[in-house]
C-alpha cells in the first residue's frame, strides 16, 4: 500500500528543486530519500541512499516490532535514571 510517510533528507541543496536530478543527488550522497509504513505491530522503513561513499545507490529495508521497541525505549530509560541515581549517591558521600 502506499506509505504512511514518505520524505527527504537533504545532506546538499545543490540538486533541489530538480527533480530529473533526484537519481544524482542519491548517488554521490547528496540525498535520502524514506518512506515508512506501519502496521498494528510493526514499523517498515525503506531508505535510498548512498552511505558508503561510492556511487552505488543502495535500498535498505528497516522492519521493527513496536512492542520491542517499546520495551528499548522503557529498558534505555530505566538505565538512564539508574545512572543518574548512582551518580547522585556518589555526589553524596
Amino acid at each position: 500500500g502506499k506509505a504512511k510517510k514518505d520524505w527527504k533528507i537533504w545532506w546538499n541543496d545543490i540538486f533541489r528543486g530538480y527533480s530529473y536530478y533526484l537519481e544524482t543527488a542519491i548517488k554521490i550522497g547528496h540525498l535520502v530519500q524514506v518512506a515508512r509504513w506501519e502496521t498494528a505491530t510493526t514499523n517498515i522503513e525503506l531508505r535510498l541512499s548512498n552511505e558508503d561513499g561510492g556511487t552505488r545507490i543502495m535500498m535498505t529495508v528497516y522492519y521493527w516490532s513496536k512492542e520491542l521497541m517499546e520495551q528499548k525505549v522503557q529498558r534505555e530509560e530505566k538505565e538512564r535514571i539508574d545512572k543518574l541515581t548512582e551518580e547522585e549517591n556518589k555526589s553524596n558521600l
